[in-house]
């Protein structure tokens, strides 16, 4: 059996902490990039003008795909068609190429915010989809790996929380004010925040390649999400600062931020269901725990 996997988004956050533990694991990982190939499994490709260099396909076992511009932006019409596009291209893309040489796993990222943002909902892989833009993306980032699925293909859906990780993502937003003790809840700090630890996350996407049978739906956040003003405080106790500032004034947000504040002042409590009656162990299930192994 072929031990070759395709990562795309090899430079992002989730990447950077995968491709070694890949590696480590004996798999040979090729990469993709917009520029000039660093080494030898390196190859090009822009999915925007539908190039790909084909020879990245050869002897290829497993897509992990994690390509895809930040949400966390204004979503201007452009923005909005950025976001999509970098999602479902690449995936349509990347299909068109493996068909020919016996692709056999498909596992691409996708996100939380299919689910309705309700501070009082609690959603596991079963709940209902939302309406607004962030559930717009994600069910059309699921169509595209649906078409694999339509040809035999085995495909995982990696439903992702907030990834907790110092380097990138939310938590770097959070850090220089938090360690100015200027932290402080976001609008009504009630809104519910399902995040997960990077380490973790790594750990789902290895049991997603190693696991033939880790197949569907799968929401990757620690199973002890927090509301927004929790997330704050506990920071704040962590890196030993004050907490006392005032609440972000939602409009303020709402201002500054566009329709894309609803991400931040929005959120729902979504449960990792499935992971855990498939015995998957969380090795930070708790917040403090995550946080005080990512800072201290």
């Amino acid at each position: 059996m072929s031990r070759t996997i395709l990562v795309t988004g090899a430079t992002g956050l989730v990447g950077t902490a995968l491709i070694p533990r890949l590696r480590s694991y004996g798999y040979t990982v090729r990469t993709l990039t917009t520029s000039r190939p660093a080494d030898e499994h390196t190859f090009r490709w822009n999915p925007e003008k539908r190039q790909i260099d084909q020879r990245v396909f050869e002897n290829i076992h497993t897509i992990v795909h994690l390509a895809g511009t930040s949400i966390a932006r204004r979503w201007t019409p452009p923005a909005r068609r950025s976001i999509i596009d970098s999602r479902v291209l690449g995936a349509r893309l990347l299909l068109e190429g493996a068909l020919q040489y016996g692709l056999v796993k498909y596992i691409t990222a996708s996100a939380i915010g299919i689910y309705p943002q309700n501070e009082d909902g609690i959603y596991d892989e079963s709940g209902p989809h939302g309406n607004d833009f962030p559930a717009e993306v994600v069910k059309l980032w699921e169509a595209a790996a649906d078409e694999y699925a339509q040809h035999g293909i085995a495909v995982a859906k990696i439903r992702t929380g907030v990834v907790l990780h110092p380097s990138g993502g939310a938590l770097k937003q959070m850090l220089l004010p938090a360690k100015l003790g200027l932290g402080s809840p976001l609008g009504s700090g009630r809104q519910i925040v399902s995040w997960i630890h990077l380490h973790d996350l790594v750990n789902i996407y290895l049991m997603a390649v190693i696991k033939a049978d880790f197949t569907g739906v799968y929401n990757a956040t620690a199973p002890n999400p927090v509301s927004n003003a929790t997330l704050m405080k506990t920071l704040a106790r962590v890196l030993r600062k004050p907490f006392f500032m005032p609440p972000v004034p939602a409009p303020l947000l709402r201002l500054v931020l566009g329709d894309m504040s609803s991400i931040t002042l929005r959120g729902s409590a979504v449960i990792p269901r499935r992971l855990l009656n498939e015995g998957f162990t969380f090795e930070f299930p708790d917040l403090e725990s995550a946080l005080r192994d990512l800072l201290t």
